[in-house]
């Protein structure tokens, strides 16, 4: 694919993180519902690895001041409980977009989605945990904690995630390979 398409699908896919950042609403506080997973995972399942530019590009954006991220954006952010979840969009454009490049299959899809979508987790939920345990130096509760930013999450999940490899398999043509 050549440099000026690349570049489009970057900044496609970052105008779509900034708005589905923005469209959120909040089922369980502190986590907003948006449907930011779902773009990255998309980004990730069209673009492959090279997805984790774009949520690199993103994350710099928000950190910079810009009020890109669901509830604004600058260096404070960092100290949101659920910045974690950002950071977990990272790795998951890379993972999730590596293990989709290699095989194109149905099974490779829900792979590559329920991996990216853990990390996810993994990165958010380990970001809170720490945050509220060694810097405000609060005590939480890891099961109140794993229903309040996983559980509740997974039925939308699963929706996002078929849909994601449904609009994927649709731009197969237009995706972008490992050697890329």
């Amino acid at each position: 694919m050549n440099r000026t398409k690349r570049l489009a699908y970057h900044g496609i896919f970052l105008a779509l993180f900034i708005v589905t950042a923005k469209i959120s609403f909040t089922v369980f506080p502190p986590v907003p519902f948006t449907l930011q997973s779902a773009a990255v995972i998309l980004c990730a399942l069209v673009m492959g690895w090279q997805s984790a530019f774009t949520v690199a590009i993103y994350i710099l954006l928000g950190i910079a001041g810009l009020p890109v991220f669901a509830m604004g954006g600058g260096v404070g952010y960092l100290l949101y409980p659920t910045f974690g979840f950002t950071l977990g969009f990272l790795v998951c454009g890379f993972v999730t977009g590596l293990i989709y490049s290699k095989k194109k299959t149905v099974k490779n899809s829900v792979a590559a989605v329920t991996v990216g979508t853990l990390i996810i987790y993994i990165c958010g939920i380990s970001y809170y945990l720490l945050l509220k345990n060694f810097y405000f130096g609060e005590s939480v509760d890891i099961w109140k904690t794993l229903m309040t930013f996983y559980v509740v999450f997974i039925p939308s999940d699963l929706l996002k995630g078929a849909i994601c490899i449904a609009i994927a398999r649709r731009v197969k043509p237009l995706a972008f390979s490992v050697k890329n």
